[in-house]
C-alpha cells in the first residue's frame, strides 16, 4: 500500500494500534451509515437478564433489520400497562430496502461496565458497540470495560484511545471545505443475528483472504433479503481480521438522505481515507491548491475519481502486507442508474492501478449496476437469492426472537409456518415480528398471520411480495383507529402524503405541510398518533419517516389491498402540490439566509450550512425541491389553478429560485419549471406556461451566479433580465435599485441564444452530444475532451492517443463510448467513463480519416477518408467488415449510418452524395447530384426518410432517401462554405454551420430559415449538433470554442437590424461628426447615425463588386466610393442617389478614393498602379494618370490645402504628387519593408503618416522627405489603416491583429491599451472632426465607434515599462485566458492598470478583471457583477460606445451605475416590504 505516517487525525487514532493493517471500504445500496476505521469491538459479557431486557426493548429488530435511532436516546421507556417498549421508540427505517435492525450479540468473554462520565453531546455510538450496548454507551465519554481497551466516544465514531499528537488541523479544514464530505449521515446498527448467514459470510471472508485480483465483491439480492445486515456483519468480521486487513469505511446509501447525493460519495470516501493516511491527505490538499477553483461538488463523478484517486498511484504500496477494504452498502439507492454505472466502471479502473484497495458493494440486481459488474473480470459476485437461500436463517431469527422474548416459546410448527410465509424475504419476517410485538396475545397474532390466504407457487412467481401484501392487509385490519371514517380519512391524508413524497420528511414537517390542506383540521398529535399506530410498516430515523416501497405499491394498486385503504396516487400528488405552493408563499422571502455581502461566493460563507438550517425549514426545503414533480403527477383542481396563479403573480418565483440556489439544487429549477410548464399547457394555463419558460431561460442565462453566488440572482440576474420578461414586468418597484445596461444606441436587452461558451484551447474540428447531454470535442491539438453540457466544465482529463489533428468524433448510442478519426490515418474508440482507449487503433485507411460515426445499434463504426473509400468496422473485434466501399472519385468528407443501421451515406469532394447497403457493400442507386462544389457534411434524418447535405457551394440540400431526388430548392443563406449539417431529433429541423461564422436553423417542411443566424463565433464554424431534446444546438469552431445555443422559434421582437452582410472595408466620419459612411464587400455603401447606430435611408447600391473605399466630401453633401468593379462613384447623401455616371478610367481594381478640401475633386488609386484625379461635377478625369508606382496603389489622400496628393503602394514606397501638374514631387520615400496600406496628411500638411504590412507606423516630414522619428512598433500584424487626429497630436491605426491603437505624435508612444472588440482584421479607421471619437471598420462585418476620452480622462495609461515581463500569449490583453494566466503568475497585481484599465467598473473601483466564468471582479478578487457571455466584450472596453449592428459579438454596451448597489449594501436592491405583501395563505 502507500506510506502512512504516524501523525494521524484524532478521529483515526485507532490506526496507530494497527499500523500494519490496510483500510477497508464497505458500500451497500439501501441505506447510509459510516463506520470508522479499525474499531474492533471489545469482548463483552452481558447477563441473561440484561439480554432479555435489551431484546425486549428491541424486539422489533431481527436479523437483517436496522435500528435507526437518534444518538444518545438511551433505552426505550417501557409501557407500564403492558410491560412492552413504547411503540414510538421502535419505529424502524424500512424505506425501500430490505434492511433490518438486529440485536448485536456480543462476542463471548467476561467483563463489566464502568461508565465514568456522561457526555451531554449525545455522541453517536460507533460500530464496535451496537444495539443495546450502543444505547448504554451512547452518552459515555470514557467507558472502561474490564479486560478491554478504553473506548472514547469522539464525535461520530468509537475509537481506541492512543496518545497521539496530530497537528494537521489545517489539512483537515481544507479537505472539509473542498471535499464537503458527509459528517453526520444516517447511522445503522445492524448485523446478522448469531448463527445466520454463516456460509455467505465465510465465503466473503475467504475472498477477502484470497481475492485473486478480484478487487470488487458484489453482494446482491431482492429487496428485503438482508443485504445491509450482511454488510454490517461483514464489517464486524473484517475488524476482527485486523492482522490481515484494514477496514477504512462503511457507507450506507439511503434514498432521500444526503448519502444518496451523487456528488458526496467519492469525496466522503476520500476524506475518511485521508484521515487515516496523512500522506494522502497532503496529496489531496495539493490537488486543490493547484486549482483554487476546484470544489468536489462542482465536478462530475468520473472527474472526482480521477482527480482524487490518482494521488494514490504513486504512493508506496510495499510497506503494508495487509489489504484495505471499503464497504458501500445499498449502491442502488445512490444517485441515478447511470451514475451508478459511471461510478463502478471508473472505480474498477482506478482500483487496478492503485492495488491493495478492495470494494464490497451490496445492491439489488439493477440493470446498470449489473452491467458494470457482470462484464468485469475483477468482480466476485455473491447472489443472495440463488446461491444463499435464507429459509434456515429466517427460522433461526424467529427461534431466537420469540424464544427469548416470550414466556411461552413458539412451537416448531408455528416457526416453520412463519418461515414458509416469509419465503426468502427477511422483510416479511421483520414486519411480522414488528406486528406481533404490538399484539396483546401472541397466539392470536400468529393465527392472524398464518390464516392469510395461502399463495400458490404461480402467485409467488408472478408477485414475490404476495405474502407480504397479505401481511400488510392484516396489519391494517388490526389498527383500531382505522375502524372509523375519521380514522380512514386521516390515514388517506397522512399515509398518502408519506408514500407520495419524493424524500423522507419529519413528523413536524409533515404536520406543517398537512396544516395547509383544507379537508381536515390537523395537528401534530394526530399525525404522530397515526404513525405510532403503524410501527410494523413505518419507522422514523432522526425524526424522519420511512417505509418500504412495497407498502406504497400495495396501497396504490394491489388487488390484495382492501378498498378502504387504497390511496389515489394522483390525488395525493395534488394535495402535496397545493401544500408545497402554499408553504412556499408562506415562508419564502428575499435574502432568506440574511447574507451580509454580495462580494463572496457561497462557498466562502463559512456558516452557510447553519444559516440554511436556521432559515429554511425542512418543509420549505422539501417544497421548493419537489413542487413541480407533484404538479406534474397530480390532478388540476380549481384550488391548484388558483394557488398557482397567486404564486406566479408575486415575487415568489424569484424567491423560489433564490432558495434553490442556496440549497445547491440549481439543476432542479429547470426540472421543476419544465414539468410545471408542460402541465400548464395541457390544462391551458398559458400565463403559467410562459412564466415557466422564462424561468428556464433565466436559469440557462444565469446558471453561473446561481451556482456560485446567490445574491447575484438579484444584482446580476434580475438587473440584466430583459424588461419584457414576465419575471421583470410589473416588478420594477421591488427590484428598485441595480445596474442598468443597454446595448449602445439605447437598444434594450433581450434573451440571447448563447447559453455557454466553452474554451477548448485549440481549434475545434468536431463536436457531438450524448443522450445524457455530455459534449465531446475533437481538436487540432490531437485530443478529445468531454464536457458537462450543463456547467460547461471539462470532465476528466483529455483523451490522448492520436498523433495528429482529430477531424471527427461521435458518441455511441448509449453514450458509453466515443469514436474518433484523425489525420494520423487511424480510427480509435474510447471508453467515456474511464477515458481509456478500447483496443488498438483501427488501421486500414491510407490517407487522412475525415469522418466517423456509430451505427444506431452501437455494433459498428463507419469511416470516410481522403483515400476515397468508406469503411465499416466491427466495434467488438476492431476488424474491418468486408471490403472498402469504393465509388467516390475524390476525398470522402462525411459519413453517417441510417437509423436502422442498414445504410450508410457519404459526401465527397467529387460533389456527390452516395448511399450504400451495409450488408452487401454495394452502392444503392446512382449518386445524388446537385451540389456544384464539394460536399462537406451529410446526415440521415432520425426517421430515415431524408438526407441532408452541406456543401462548399454555400447551400444546404434535403434529399428523399427512397427516390434519391432533391426536395425543393436548396436552402440558401450562408455566404461561405457550409461545413456541417445535422437533423433535429424530431426530423423537423436542420442545423448548419459555415465558414461565414454563423449557425443557422432551417425548417425541413417549409425549407425556410428559422429566425436569424446564430452569431457569436469569431472564426469558422466547423461542426454542429442538436441536443437530445432538440432544444439546444452545440457548435464547434476554429476560434477554439464550443458554444451551446438555445433554439428559440418565437417571433422576432422589434425591427430587423440593418448591417453589412460581408466585411466592412472602409469607414469615414461626416464633417459634422453626426454620420458615418461605410463600404463593404457586400457591394453597398451605407450611412449611419452616430448617436443611434441606425442606418439612414437605404443602402447605396450600384457597384458590381466589393466597395473598397469611401469618403465624405468636406461639405458633407456627397460621398465618394471606389470599387473592385474598376469604377469610382459619387452619391448624394440626402437622396441616396448616384450623381452622374460612374467615373471610368482605371483598368483594374480601385483601392482608395478621397475628396479634395474644396469638394471639387476626387483622387483615386488602383491596382493598375496609377493615381487619377477627377472633376466631381463633370465626372471627367483631370489630366493623365499619375505614373510612378511599380505595384498596387493601396491608399491616396489630398493635402489640407489641396495642392498635393500622397499615395502609398505595395511597392513599399510613399510618393507625393503635385495635384495641379500631376508630377511627382521629389523622390519616393523609402523605409517600409513591406506593402504600404494606408497614408494620410497631418492637418497642417507638414507630415504624412503611413501604415504597412511590416507592422509599423511611420511619420514623414513633407519638406525633408525624411522620417521624423523611428518607426512605431506595437501591432503584431499588418497595419491596414492610419489617420491623424484633427489637432495633429495623435495618430490612430487599425490592424490585422484586430486592435485599434492611438499614438502620441510628440512622445512617439502608444497611448494606453489597444482597443479590443473587433473579431477580425480591422480594415479602416478615422477620427471624428472634433477628435473625440474614432470609427473603425472590420472584416467582422461591423462598424464600431470609440471614445478617445472618457469622463474627461485620456484613454488608458502609457504602455507598460518594457522591463516588466509579460508572458507571451496568443490572446489579447483583455482576454480572460490571459487575465487568469497573469493572476496565476502573480503578475496581475502590478499590471491591473495596463491589463484591465479599460473595464467598465462601478464608482470607487479603479481596477479589476473579468474571469473566464464571466465574473467582473475587483482587483482584490471580490465579486462585483456577473456578465452574460455576450456582454463581456462591451464591459471589457469602456471606450467602445457604438457597434453597428448593435447585437454583434463584443458589442458596445451603455452602463449606468447610478443605482447600483453591491457588497454590504446589496440587499437594498430589493424592496421586500412590497414583494412580501402580495399573498399570504391563511
Amino acid at each position: 500500500m502507500w506510506n502512512r505516517r504516524r501523525n494521524l487525525d484524532p478521529n483515526c487514532r485507532s490506526i496507530l494500534k494497527y499500523q500494519s493493517h490496510n483500510l477497508l471500504y464497505i458500500v451497500h445500496s439501501d441505506q447510509a451509515a459510516l463506520v470508522s476505521p479499525l474499531d474492533q469491538p471489545p469482548p463483552l459479557s452481558l447477563s441473561v437478564e440484561l439480554m432479555k431486557r435489551t431484546l425486549s426493548a428491541n424486539s422489533s429488530f431481527g436479523p437483517g433489520q436496522e435500528q435507526s435511532k437518534a444518538p444518545g436516546t438511551g433505552l426505550p421507556k417501557e409501557n407500564r400497562a403492558t410491560g412492552r417498549a413504547d411503540a414510538s421508540w421502535k419505529r424502524q427505517k424500512v424505506h425501500n430496502q430490505e434492511d433490518f435492525d438486529s440485536t448485536h450479540f456480543p462476542a463471548p468473554g467476561t467483563g463489566d461496565f464502568n461508565v465514568s462520565q456522561v457526555d451531554p453531546s449525545d455522541a453517536a455510538p460507533g460500530p464496535s458497540v451496537t444495539g443495546p450496548t450502543a444505547s448504554v454507551l451512547s452518552r459515555a465519554s470514557n467507558v472502561n470495560i474490564n479486560g478491554t481497551p478504553t473506548i472514547n466516544v469522539a464525535g461520530r465514531d468509537v475509537h481506541n484511545i492512543t496518545n497521539n499528537n496530530y497537528a494537521k488541523e489545517d489539512l483537515n479544514k481544507k479537505l472539509k471545505e473542498k471535499l464537503n464530505p458527509i459528517t453526520n449521515p444516517v447511522k445503522k446498527q445492524i448485523y446478522c443475528a448469531e448463527g445466520t448467514r454463516l456460509q455467505l459470510l465465510d465465503d466473503i471472508c475467504q475472498w477477502v483472504v484470497k481475492p485473486d485480483n478480484h478487487y470488487v465483491a458484489w453482494i446482491y439480492g431482492l429487496a428485503g433479503s438482508g443485504k445491509s445486515a450482511v454488510a454490517v456483519s461483514l464489517a464486524e468480521r473484517l475488524r476482527k481480521m485486523d492482522s490481515q486487513v484494514t477496514l477504512a469505511l462503511t457507507f450506507h446509501c439511503v434514498k432521500g438522505q444526503e448519502t444518496s447525493n451523487t456528488f458526496q460519495l467519492v469525496p466522503t470516501i476520500c476524506y475518511h481515507l485521508a484521515q487515516c493516511v496523512p500522506q494522502y491527505a497532503k496529496a489531496l490538499v495539493d490537488v486543490f491548491e493547484k486549482d483554487a477553483s476546484l470544489h468536489a461538488g462542482s465536478i462530475p463523478i468520473r472527474e472526482q475519481l480521477s482527480r482524487f484517486l490518482q494521488p494514490l498511484y504513486n504512493m508506496n504500496q510495499n510497506q503494508y502486507a495487509a489489504s484495505t477494504y471499503i464497504i458501500i452498502d445499498g449502491l442502488d439507492e445512490w444517485g441515478k442508474p447511470a451514475d451508478q454505472y459511471i461510478f463502478l466502471e471508473n472505480l474498477q479502473s482506478h482500483l487496478q492501478k492503485i492495488g491493495g484497495i478492495y470494494i464490497v458493494v451490496t445492491s439489488r440486481q439493477e440493470r446498470d449496476v449489473a452491467r458494470a459488474m457482470n462484464n468485469s473480470s475483477i468482480v466476485q459476485s455473491f447472489n443472495l437469492t440463488a446461491s444463499y437461500p435464507a429459509h434456515q436463517d429466517i427460522a433461526k431469527f424467529f427461534e431466537m426472537h420469540f424464544g427469548i422474548n416470550t414466556a411461552h416459546k413458539l412451537s416448531r410448527h408455528d416457526i416453520d409456518a412463519l418461515t414458509k410465509k416469509a419465503g426468502n424475504l427477511f422483510l416479511w419476517a421483520n414486519t411480522a415480528v414488528n406486528y406481533l410485538d404490538m399484539q396483546y396475545s401472541l397466539k392470536t397474532g400468529i393465527e392472524t398471520l398464518l390464516n392469510t390466504k395461502e399463495q400458490t407457487a404461480r402467485d409467488i412467481i408472478e408477485n414475490p411480495y404476495s405474502e407480504l401484501y397479505d401481511l400488510y392487509a392484516a396489519i391494517l385490519d388490526n389498527v383500531p383507529r382505522l375502524k372509523s371514517k375519521m380514522g380512514i380519512q386521516l390515514f388517506q391524508l397522512v399515509i398518502g402524503v408519506i408514500t407520495s413524497a419524493y424524500e423522507p420528511v419529519t413528523v413536524k414537517a409533515l404536520t406543517k405541510m398537512l396544516e395547509q390542506q383544507s379537508q381536515v383540521a390537523i395537528d401534530y398529535s394526530m399525525v404522530d398518533g397515526m404513525i405510532n399506530d403503524l410501527p410494523a410498516v413505518l419507522s422514523t430515523n432522526n425524526g424522519q419517516i420511512f417505509y418500504h416501497l412495497s407498502l406504497a405499491e400495495f396501497l396504490r394498486g394491489s388487488e390484495q389491498c382492501p378498498t378502504q385503504y387504497r390511496i389515489s396516487h394522483k390525488r395525493s400528488h395534488e394535495m402535496l402540490a397545493n401544500m408545497c405552493l402554499k408553504m412556499m408563499m408562506r415562508e419564502l422571502k428575499f435574502n432568506i439566509c440574511n447574507l451580509e455581502t454580495s462580494l463572496k461566493r457561497n462557498s466562502e460563507v463559512l456558516d452557510l450550512e447553519e444559516r440554511i438550517e436556521q432559515q429554511i425549514s425542512p418543509q420549505l426545503q422539501y417544497s421548493v425541491k419537489w413542487w413541480g414533480y407533484h404538479i406534474e403527477n397530480g390532478n388540476c383542481s380549481d384550488e391548484t389553478s388558483t394557488t398557482m396563479m397567486d404564486f406566479i403573480s408575486g415575487s415568489h418565483t424569484i424567491f423560489w429560485i433564490e432558495c434553490m440556489s442556496w440549497l445547491q439544487t440549481v439543476t432542479g429549477i429547470k426540472a421543476n419549471a419544465k414539468k410545471v410548464g408542460a402541465w400548464s399547457r395541457t390544462h391551458k394555463m398559458y400565463e403559467v406556461a410562459v412564466t415557466m419558460q422564462e424561468v428556464e431561460h433565466f436559469t440557462d442565462a444565469f446558471r453561473v451566479p446561481l451556482f456560485e453566488s446567490t445574491p447575484h440572482l438579484y444584482i446580476s440576474g434580475c438587473a440584466l433580465t430583459p424588461k419584457i420578461s414576465p419575471l421583470r414586468m410589473d416588478k420594477s418597484e421591488w427590484n428598485q435599485r441595480g445596474i442598468k445596461v443597454k446595448r449602445a444606441g439605447s437598444m434594450e436587452i433581450q434573451w440571447e441564444n448563447t447559453l455557454q461558451q466553452i474554451h477548448v484551447g485549440s481549434r475545434v474540428y468536431s463536436v457531438a452530444v450524448s443522450l445524457n447531454g455530455q459534449i465531446v470535442s475533437g481538436s487540432a491539438d490531437a485530443t478529445l475532451k468531454i464536457w458537462d453540457g450543463q456547467t460547461g466544465q471539462q470532465i476528466g482529463d483529455p483523451l490522448r492517443g492520436h498523433s495528429k489533428s482529430i477531424k471527427s468524433v461521435e458518441f455511441s448510442p448509449d453514450g458509453q463510448q466515443v469514436v474518433s478519426s484523425s489525420y494520423d490515418l487511424t480510427v480509435r474508440i474510447w471508453n467515456v467513463w474511464t477515458g481509456q482507449q478500447i483496443g488498438d487503433p483501427l488501421h486500414g485507411h491510407t490517407d487522412l480519416v475525415e469522418s466517423v460515426g456509430f451505427s444506431p445499434d452501437g455494433q459498428q463504426v463507419v469511416s470516410g477518408s481522403s483515400d476515397r473509400t468508406v469503411r465499416i468496422w466491427n466495434v467488438q473485434t476492431g476488424q474491418q467488415v468486408g471490403d472498402p466501399l469504393q465509388g467516390h472519385t475524390n476525398r470522402v468528407n462525411s459519413v453517417a449510418f441510417s437509423y436502422d443501421s442498414q445504410q450508410v451515406v457519404s459526401g465527397s469532394d467529387d460533389k456527390t452524395v452516395r448511399i450504400w447497403n451495409v450488408q452487401t457493400g454495394q452502392q444503392i442507386g446512382d449518386p445524388l447530384h446537385g451540389h456544384t462544389n464539394r460536399v462537406n457534411s451529410v446526415a440521415f434524418s432520425p426517421d430515415s426518410q431524408y438526407l441532408v447535405s452541406g456543401s462548399s457551394d454555400k447551400t444546404v440540400r434535403i434529399w428523399n432517401v427512397q427516390t434519391g431526388q432533391q426536395i425543393g430548392d436548396p436552402l440558401q443563406g450562408h455566404i461561405h462554405w457550409v461545413t456541417s449539417v445535422a437533423f433535429s431529433p424530431d426530423s423537423q429541423q436542420v442545423v448548419s454551420g459555415s465558414y461565414d461564422k454563423t449557425v443557422r436553423i432551417w425548417n425541413v417542411q417549409g425549407r425556410q430559415q428559422i429566425g436569424d443566424p446564430l452569431q457569436g463565433h469569431a472564426h469558422w464554424v466547423t461542426s454542429v449538433a442538436f441536443s437530445p431534446d432538440g432544444q439546444q444546438v452545440v457548435s464547434g469552431s476554429s476560434d477554439e470554442t464550443v458554444k451551446i445555443w438555445n433554439v428559440w422559434t418565437g417571433q422576432q421582437i422589434g425591427n430587423p437590424l440593418h448591417a453589412h452582410a460581408k466585411a466592412v472595408i472602409s469607414v469615414a466620419f461626416s464633417p459634422n461628426g453626426q454620420q458615418v459612411v461605410s463600404g463593404s464587400h457586400d457591394r453597398t455603401v451605407r450611412i449611419w447615425n452616430v448617436q443611434t447606430g441606425q442606418q439612414i435611408g437605404d443602402p447605396l447600391q450600384g457597384h458590381a463588386h466589393w466597395v473598397t473605399s469611401v469618403a465624405f466630401s468636406p461639405d458633407g453633401q456627397q460621398v465618394v466610393s471606389g470599387s473592385r468593379d474598376h469604377t469610382v462613384r459619387i452619391w448624394n447623401v440626402w437622396t441616396g442617389q448616384q450623381i452622374g455616371d460612374p467615373l471610368l478610367g482605371h483598368t483594374d481594381l480601385v483601392e482608395s478614393v478621397a475628396f479634395s478640401p474644396d469638394s471639387q475633386q476626387v483622387v483615386s488609386g488602383s491596382y493598375d498602379e496609377t493615381v487619377r484625379i477627377w472633376n466631381v461635377w463633370t465626372g471627367q478625369q483631370i489630366g493623365g494618370p499619375l505614373h510612378g508606382h511599380t505595384n498596387v496603389i493601396n491608399s491616396v489622400a489630398f493635402s489640407p490645402d489641396g495642392q498635393q496628393v500622397v499615395s502609398g503602394s505595395s511597392d513599399k514606397t510613399v510618393r507625393i504628387w503635385n495635384a495641379q501638374t500631376g508630377q511627382q514631387i521629389g523622390d519616393p520615400w523609402h523605409g517600409h519593408t513591406d506593402s504600404i496600406n494606408s497614408v494620410a496628411f497631418s492637418p497642417d500638411g507638414q507630415q504624412v503618416v503611413s501604415g504597412s504590412d511590416d507592422k509599423t507606423v511611420r511619420i514623414w516630414n513633407v519638406q525633408t522627405e525624411q522620417q521624423t522619428v523611428d518607426p512605431w512598433h506595437g501591432h503584431t500584424d499588418s497595419i491596414n489603416s492610419v489617420a491623424f487626429s484633427p489637432d495633429g497630436q495623435q495618430v490612430v491605426s487599425g490592424s490585422d491583429d484586430e486592435t485599434v491603437r492611438i499614438w502620441n505624435v510628440q512622445t512617439e508612444q502608444q497611448i494606453g491599451d489597444p482597443w479590443h472588440g473587433h473579431t477580425d482584421s480591422i480594415t479602416s479607421v478615422a477620427f471624428s472632426p472634433d477628435g473625440q471619437q474614432v470609427v473603425s471598420g472590420s472584416y467582422d462585418q461591423t462598424v464600431r465607434i470609440w471614445n478617445v476620452y472618457t469622463a474627461g480622462q485620456q484613454i488608458g495609461h502609457p504602455v507598460p515599462d518594457p522591463s516588466i515581463c509579460i508572458p507571451p500569449t496568443e490572446f489579447s490583453l483583455n482576454s480572460p485566458k490571459l487575465v487568469d494566466a497573469l493572476i496565476s503568475e502573480g503578475i496581475m497585481t502590478s499590471l491591473h492598470s495596463q491589463v484591465e484599465n479599460s473595464l467598465q467598473l462601478p464608482p470607487g473601483i479603479s481596477h479589476g478583471y473579468i474571469n473566464q466564468q464571466g465574473w467582473l471582479c475587483s482587483q482584490d478578487n471580490q465579486l462585483l457583477l456577473w456578465l452574460p457571455p455576450w456582454m463581456v466584450g462591451g464591459f471589457r472596453d469602456k471606450y467602445q460606445v457604438l457597434t453597428i449592428p448593435p447585437d454583434a459579438l463584443n458589442c458596445a454596451v451603455s452602463v449606468n451605475w447610478d443605482n447600483f448597489v453591491y457588497g454590504p449594501s446589496w440587499a437594498q436592491c430589493w424592496d421586500s416590504t412590497l414583494s412580501t405583501q402580495v399573498f399570504h395563505p391563511q
